[in-house]
């Protein structure tokens, strides 16, 4: 049920009734299974399917299959409803079938791009083997269900069960007191849960103890910002409570971590106890930055980071008719996004730049502007280039905010996206490393200073295989990906992280997606209309590519991303002049068999079970 509530909310962002059906089909399957399959399906179509009552099993014509080139994939339409499908692609001569939802936010996989065995989700980036329906990388969660194919008659026949599954999940080691070790992981986010499961779905045995500030832990915190009056965040948990409890794995929630001693291998906790360690992740992700202003620290100025900041604002949110957004990054633009989507003209949201149009700094300076227009086109009054030097209240909350150039706005609501710093106060003295901006400094199999301690998401810094520059990225599927890989490394199986970056931002129903990592570049080669949104961005240092941002559904931006990933990006010179485009490189990346094997397949892939 988990992921579909994290489906229906997803839904809602994107206003999308389809998906909303999509999901409301898949409540409805024990309606087919009450009913018998035969019965249910059969009057879809009869000619092409038989039915097994007692094992609820459907065998259906793959009525395309002798078209279904090598490296194909295409949706085949298993019963009545719209989203009663699955998806079959040809590998290696050979026909396969799977789901053909993402099991992050059930996406279309059909619409999505296939290389060698991977299918990449149109959306966010996820990946699965299209043979295996095993998961490759984040934002999803589980593999997809696998269908037996045969052939018979000349025709090739699908076996799929009614219900039909959504997901197929990784069997979790059981606990065994025999077993002494404990592993402790200092962050209860994204990064930190991940690499729980992943210890349990890699076969450890031990006792895995999460610590965590918060009082909820794997809950999506992208969706904070991008549905802030809106969202629940306890319906956007990537794991629910019972399946991390039947994984055997302890939480300390409401619990902060004081000091970490690497000599003795304990954890010191705010309450003057300590947990002892084998071994360490540090996942203590970032915690939002609080400039220092004149009148930050009144009630009604808030930042955004934590579920209990989101429900902090959503409190008095109704009540505001004037609110000002310091800050035109991700936090704030998409803050601003939501405010106005949800109320309009009755809300006045002034947003505070510190550059010439927002993003700029991460998107250059003509994508900046399409963002910039649709903020002025849903009612957002823009200032840029722009400082905050005060905010003023009346003695018990914020009044007005005073802007560099004397300007002085009203507000009954200050909200704060100043950026993130890295959550790691708490390792001073401890020999752990950390850069000069507090990111802990890991090794390319994310390894601390210090032995047997490592760290994944926000707080880690780390040389990117592509550049070997040092990065530390903060993003949602970085994080997640880093805790397993960081979870594999624990126990020994070294796996080099060496994923591409990949996010995406949603401003008024328009969705922009970003790959690789441009810390600077000195060009922005853009292909097509970026006021329209139909548009790809090309980000060059020294004529190499080290970026793309586009818009989502065209495919070009993941054709890039695969590319990276198979280290067969073209030059600048080839793009710029046209020698190189999506569709010719997608042609290469499709012969480049073997490419897209899945790193985690030694680690923690075996034989899966489907829901």
């Amino acid at each position: 049920m988990l992921v579909s509530q994290r489906a229906q909310t997803y839904a809602q962002l994107f206003s999308s009734k389809r998906y909303e059906n999509h999901q409301q089909q898949r409540k409805s399957n024990a309606f087919y299974f009450l009913l018998g399959s035969a019965a249910a399906y059969g009057l879809y179509s009869q000619t092409q399917r038989t039915a097994d009552a007692e094992a609820n099993t459907l065998d259906i014509e793959i009525d395309f299959a002798s078209d279904l080139k090598e490296g194909e994939m295409k949706e085949l339409k298993v019963g009545p409803k719209d989203d009663d499908k699955i998806l079959i692609s040809r590998v290696n001569g050979k026909l396969h079938a799977v789901g053909n939802y993402c099991t992050h936010f059930g996406a279309p996989l059909s619409t999505g791009l296939l290389f060698d065995d991977k299918v990449l989700c149109p959306w966010h980036a996820a990946s699965f083997s299209v043979v295996t329906g095993a998961l490759e990388g984040a934002p999803g969660v589980d593999g997809l269900p696998t269908f037996q194919i045969t052939e018979k008659d000349g025709k090739h026949l699908v076996t799929i069960p009614v219900p039909l599954p959504k997901s197929q999940s990784q069997p979790l080691a059981k606990r065994d007191p025999a077993d002494k070790r404990r592993y402790v992981i200092v962050g209860g986010g994204p990064a930190g849960v991940s690499c729980a499961e992943a210890l349990r779905q890699s076969g450890f045995t031990g006792e895995i103890t999460v610590i965590s500030a918060e009082d909820m832990v794997a809950y999506d915190r992208t969706l904070l910002t991008k549905m802030l009056p809106t969202i629940d965040a306890s319906k956007t948990k990537i794991r629910s409570d019972d399946y991390l409890k039947n994984a055997d794995i302890d939480f300390l929630l409401k619990t902060k971590v004081d000091s970490i001693d690497t000599t003795a291998k304990s954890v010191k906790l705010s309450d003057g106890t300590s947990v002892s360690y084998d071994k360490l992740c540090i996942a203590t992700g970032a915690s939002a930055f609080k400039p220092p202003i004149p009148g930050i620290s009144l009630p009604n100025v808030h930042v955004l980071r934590s579920s209990a900041d989101q429900e902090s604002i959503k409190s008095h949110i109704d009540q505001a008719k004037k609110v000002v957004i310091l800050g035109a990054g991700f936090i704030g633009s998409e803050c601003a996004s939501a405010l106005k989507l949800k109320y309009k003209d009755a809300m006045e949201v002034h947003m505070i730049s510190l550059e010439q149009v927002p993003l700029q700094r991460q998107f250059g300076l003509e994508v900046g502007k399409m963002f910039a227009s649709e903020h002025e086109k849903n009612g957002v009054k823009l200032h840029t280039s722009r400082k905050v030097t005060e905010i003023r209240g009346d003695g018990q909350k914020a009044t007005h905010v005073v802007l560099d150039d004397g300007t002085v706005l009203e507000a009954d609501l200050v909200l704060v996206g100043a950026g993130v710093q890295p959550a790691t106060k708490f390792l001073a003295g401890s020999g752990i490393k950390t850069d000069q901006w507090g990111g802990i400094e890991c090794d390319p199999f994310l390894a601390t200073s210090a032995k047997d301690v490592y760290a994944a998401g926000d707080c880690a810094s780390y040389p990117y295989w592509l550049t070997g520059r040092r990065m530390r990225i903060e993003h949602y599927m970085n994080a997640m990906d880093q805790g397993s890989y960081s979870a594999f490394n624990m126990l020994g199986k070294l796996t080099p992280f060496g994923n591409i970056p990949f996010y995406w931002t949603r401003h008024y129903n328009k969705t922009v997606q970003y790959i690789g990592y441009a810390h600077e570049f000195d060009e922005v080669h853009i292909e097509g209309d970026v006021l329209a949104n139909k548009f790809v961005a090309f980000y060059i240092k020294d004529g190499k590519v080290l970026a793309v941002a586009g818009q989502q559904n065209s495919g070009a931006v993941l054709t890039y991303m695969e590319a990276m990933h198979q280290n067969l990006m073209p030059s600048a010179e080839d793009i710029k002049s046209g020698k190189e485009t999506a569709e010719t490189l997608r042609g290469k990346l499709k012969q480049n068999k073997g490419a897209s094997r899945c790193r985690r397949e030694n680690c923690c892939h075996k034989k899966t079970i489907a829901q």
